[in-house]
């Protein structure tokens, strides 16, 4: 029976000492350490940070084997507010690379907030391949032929005030003649 994976909180102190040092090559992007390290501390500082932002770690004999940021966000699309959490920046150390660190990390995090089924299974076979980095246009290639497949085009509107559900019905249908298609539009993101 495998062990169970802790994910635990690295408060900034322990993520600026522990991880930003290695992970500095990778994502400070011309950045002196002292600036990388500056703009994380001011991140974590502004009220964004305060309210909806935590880094994560799995800890392996004390160390952390990986870790990555963690955003609480919410989806409002029509009257409904969805929660979800977005995971960015997951990272393992070089010398604990291809050990399953981060898959498990990933699969932990997955459990914690009730997503299972294919959704997490996907994302737990991307993590395994190592290539988190593409998730997001996979997703996004996934919806494009999943659009094409039941004859979908999205559009994007933006307007100077909130439309009544009328003055959706009524763009949807314009839209619709104009591109000879069914027209799917985004929710708002908070």
């Amino acid at each position: 029976m495998q062990p169970a994976v802790i994910i635990e909180p690295i408060g900034p102190a322990a993520y600026e000492s522990e991880v930003l040092p290695a992970s500095f090559s990778l994502w400070a992007y011309g950045r002196s350490f002292d600036r990388y390290a500056g703009d994380f501390r001011a991140f974590v500082a502004s009220p964004y940070g305060k309210r909806r932002f935590a880094t994560v770690g799995l800890r392996d004999g004390g160390r952390v084997a990986a870790s990555c940021k963690a955003y609480a966000r919410e989806i409002r699309w029509n009257e409904a507010i969805l929660r979800a959490t977005g995971i960015g920046a997951v990272f393992t150390p070089k010398a604990l690379r291809g050990r399953g660190f981060a898959s498990a990390m990933i699969g932990a995090l997955l459990d914690r907030a009730g997503v299972s089924g294919i959704a997490a299974n996907f994302v737990r076979l991307v993590a395994a391949k190592r290539r988190l980095f593409a998730l997001s246009d996979m997703i996004r290639d996934y919806n494009k032929l999943y659009d094409a497949a039941r004859g979908v085009t999205r559009a994007e509107v933006t307007s100077a005030a909130p439309l009544a559900d009328d003055q959706v019905a009524a763009l949807k249908d314009q839209l619709r003649g104009t591109a000879g298609k069914d027209v799917d539009q985004p929710g708002d993101f908070a």
